[in-house]
């Protein structure tokens, strides 16, 4: 009997920049040639990206690339679905590298566990050897900044989650519950995956699988990345009925109270104060001890970069839950 095929699909739109990387990170695998299958899906790129892919796909016969007419990132994940031959299919980002065994691993642990997917810890490194460039990636990082996003501040052992960033499932899997919702332009993975657990479906987070992501470089970039993923946790309740845990409206609910207690200001500033105070207090207490091991010039930039991505997830949350109720829910794809 063969090695199990791993298929792993990777949506593009204008990743010219990470693209070569990625790719040599997957065809270094220690996954045999014979049992990996790689999938590009280009949402019409006009930055070089198809170039690329190209040439990746002309030196290797495992490589191809599919076009992606609708150019979201859903519709991209269920063209390479639909074309691969493989046993498991990994859904991975032009965005980060992988460790040489990411990919046997994953079909090691489809294996060995009663699972129906599989997940790795991210590492994020700097996308600017900057202090906030440096503070981003730290921030990523953090329970403070994160929450119990385990993918992103680790574990000890193999770990059942609700998510996973840059998953491998089981084939089957797609075929009992769907695939991505093509209404999400965001959070298309975190929805899919809450799906499959409703359905009885166990995600394994496995700690020694592992993944680099590369985090935006600059507090604008960061800002406009946390607004959009935001936007994305509410918006999206016109197109599926839940799309999010709990965790993520953590955000939203602080910058709700922000306002309450600025509105509370015009008659006396205690709310508005102990806020700020309970917000600040351990924010300024976590980016001390982070900056403690990493360089004390850091810590007023991982304080700001901690207040950026709550205040710009928080409005982008709340902005999408305006545009949902707005708007009412749509019928799903």
């Amino acid at each position: 009997m063969g090695e199990p095929v791993v298929s792993v699909i990777i949506a593009t739109r204008n990743e010219r920049g990470g693209l070569a990387q990625c790719l040599d990170s997957l065809l270094a695998q220690d996954q045999p040639g014979a049992a990996l299958e790689i999938i590009i899906v280009d949402g019409a790129s006009t930055d070089g990206t198809r170039d690329v892919a190209n040439s990746f796909s002309e030196r290797h016969a495992n490589v191809r690339m599919l076009d992606n007419p609708a150019q979201t990132t859903p519709h991209a994940f269920n063209i390479g679905i639909r074309a691969s031959r493989g046993d498991a299919i990994a859904i991975v980002s032009a965005h980060a590298t992988y460790a040489k065994d990411y990919l046997s691993k994953a079909a090691r642990y489809l294996r060995c566990y009663p699972i129906d997917a599989v997940g790795g810890r991210m590492v994020t490194h700097a996308g600017a050897p900057t202090a906030f460039g440096r503070a981003i990636a730290l921030v990523l990082s953090h329970r403070f900044g994160v929450g119990n996003a385990t993918f992103r501040t680790g574990c000890d052992q193999p770990t059942e989650v609700d998510t996973a960033a840059f998953a491998c499932y089981k084939k089957a899997v797609f075929d009992r519950i769907g695939t991505f919702n093509e209404g999400l332009t965001r959070n298309q993975d975190i929805e899919f995956n809450l799906r499959l657990r409703r359905s009885g479906g166990r995600i394994l987070l496995a700690p020694d699988m592992v993944s680099y992501y590369t985090a935006r470089g600059t507090i604008s970039q960061f800002a406009a990345q946390a607004f959009y993923n935001g936007y994305w946790v509410t918006n999206s309740l016109r197109f599926a009925e839940r799309t999010f845990s709990l965790r993520h409206l953590i955000p939203f609910l602080f910058v709700l109270a922000l306002g309450l207690g600025f509105l509370a200001s015009t008659w006396t500033p205690l709310p508005l104060t102990a806020i700020l105070i309970a917000y600040l207090l351990p924010a300024v207490v976590v980016s001390g001890a982070l900056a403690r091991r990493h360089g004390f010039a850091l810590w007023p930039a991982v304080v700001f970069a901690f207040l950026t991505l709550h205040l710009a997830y928080g409005l982008g949350s709340g902005w999408g839950l305006i545009r949902a109720l707005g708007r009412g829910q749509r019928p799903r794809p």
